[in-house]
């Protein structure tokens, strides 16, 4: 039973069943219903949702190119969301009833068997600790305000625009911010800065080209954003994740 209104109507059924999970959103009722309607209806393509562990899990069912339109508008009227997207384009939650389409296996948590250990598999609590450690990212923004404003200067400075160049806060340490700090910083001792107890970053401009495409391989909802943003952008990897913020 909704809270902020009248109860919103059920998921489709079609949608339910054979649908894609796209997004995952953290918001009320009515206000999941009115901003996933503006989805389908900007994409022009079937989009419904429903509640799954008290998070809206939101569906597409059609084509890899009307995909693509869902994903899109999901980013562009991100502002409209009276919530949070808690993640895109990642796993989908649990559906009563409803297996895998791609692997024929229940979406729900299940124990699995990995290298003889029994490893829970919950792909609803993965969802929400990909969430917090995307909001984690911007502790590390605020962190580097300073150095932020600085290259946003230099960038100015060398006759650059936000189209060409990125800044980047790339903590070393981390799984992908390390190979990225070896490509843009070759030969760095970055020791130096460990031995002082001190997590070592890489912090710079980047060409956004290959930042683009690097943040396309492990990080889809960052390239995406990162792909729509005019303004200049500063791009930081820490905790496992990547998330994209204005300068």
């Amino acid at each position: 039973m909704a809270t902020d209104g009248p109860t919103p109507p059920p998921c489709n059924r079609d949608i339910f069943e054979k649908g894609r999970g796209v997004c995952v959103v953290d918001g009320s009722s009515n206000a999941v219903e009115r901003w996933v309607q503006s989805i389908a209806k900007k994409a022009n393509t079937r989009v419904d949702w429903h509640y799954s562990g008290g998070r809206a899990n939101v569906l597409h069912l059609g084509d890899d190119a009307s995909h693509q339109r869902v994903l899109n508008a999901i980013h562009e009227l991100k502002s409209e969301l009276k919530g949070r997207i808690l993640s895109v384009d990642g796993p989908t939650l649990y559906r009563n009833g409803v297996e895998n389409s791609e692997d024929g296996e229940s979406q729900g948590a299940v124990v699995r068997e990995v290298n003889g250990q029994l490893v829970l598999d919950d792909p609803v609590a993965v969802a929400v600790i990909h969430a917090v450690e995307k909001y984690n990212c911007r502790n590390t923004l605020e962190l580097n305000a300073g150095r932020v404003a600085h290259f946003k200067q230099r960038l100015t400075e060398h006759g650059m625009t936000s189209d060409q160049a990125v800044i980047v806060l790339l903590n070393v340490d981390d799984v992908h911010g390390g190979p990225l700090a070896a490509m843009l910083m070759p030969g760095h001792n970055w020791q130096e800065i460990r031995d002082k107890g001190e997590v070592p970053f890489a912090r710079g401009l980047a060409m956004r080209d290959g930042i683009q495409q690097a943040l396309g391989i492990f990080d889809k909802d960052a390239a995406l954003k990162l792909q729509s943003m005019t303004d200049v952008a500063v791009v930081v990897v820490d905790h496992g994740v990547a998330e994209v913020f204005a300068a």
